[in-house]
């Protein structure tokens, strides 16, 4: 029997490891991945050029810092898709189409998109870059609500202590969308004593004891 002096670290050994696997996982990523584009090569009057803009918007500017952080999620893979074609010369059936391929199978994703891009063309209207917006009349999706059996069937799927359940008990027990959910103050005492648990409802939402438990679960 190996004794404790002979006996392998087992925890240096998984350290050593993980290093080599996520260096490896980076080199394959510099492979793969595409470079992120260059400035002087945006092209003008292109959605990414006119993107980049609205970025440095007063409008953009007055967004609370989850909105900004939401708009560049559903900015990011649009651009990647279409940074480069030209804002003036995007169709009414274009941009309807962009919507319903993302509304297919999420529609939330879709009406943030839809609202998103629809600024943003908004502002390619002031600045003169075109004379119509594609995006103002598509109606946006009707999002159901769980009804008691699908929230119990959700929980059978992804229990307590999931990263699933987390993100779905900060949606259901704040209330709030999901940019504003996604970014929770952990409960500084127990899950007995009630405290709010993000800070655009600090006067009114408090958190169930076991969403404070996975918070707390997840602060280590």
């Amino acid at each position: 029997m190996t004794s404790l002096a002979t006996r392998p670290n087992n925890v240096a050994t998984l350290n050593a490891c993980r290093s080599v696997i996520m260096a490896a996982y980076q080199a394959a990523l510099a492979i793969v991945s595409r470079p992120p584009p260059s400035p002087k090569h945006v092209i003008a009057g292109s959605l990414a050029a006119v993107a980049a803009a609205y970025s440095r918007s007063a409008d953009f500017a007055n967004l609370s810092p989850s909105s900004k952080r939401s708009y560049r999620v559903a900015l990011k893979p649009i651009l990647a898709a279409y940074g480069h074609r030209l804002v003036r010369d995007l169709p009414k059936e274009a941009a309807r189409h962009v919507i319903e391929e993302i509304g297919a199978t999420r529609p939330g994703m879709a009406n943030l998109t839809r609202a998103v891009l629809s600024k943003v063309v908004a502002y390619a209207i002031e600045t003169g870059v075109r004379s119509d917006n594609p995006f103002a009349g598509l109606k946006p999706y009707r999002l159901g609500t769980y009804q008691d059996a699908e929230i119990a069937q959700f929980e059978r799927r992804w229990p307590l202590g999931t990263r699933e359940w987390l993100a779905f008990a900060l949606l259901l027990y704040t209330g709030q969308r999901g940019g504003k959910a996604g970014a929770p103050l952990f409960p500084p005492t127990s899950c007995y004593a009630s405290r709010p648990i993000a800070a655009a409802t600090r006067e009114s939402a408090s958190c169930s004891c076991a969403l404070a438990l996975t918070l707390e679960g997840y602060r280590y």
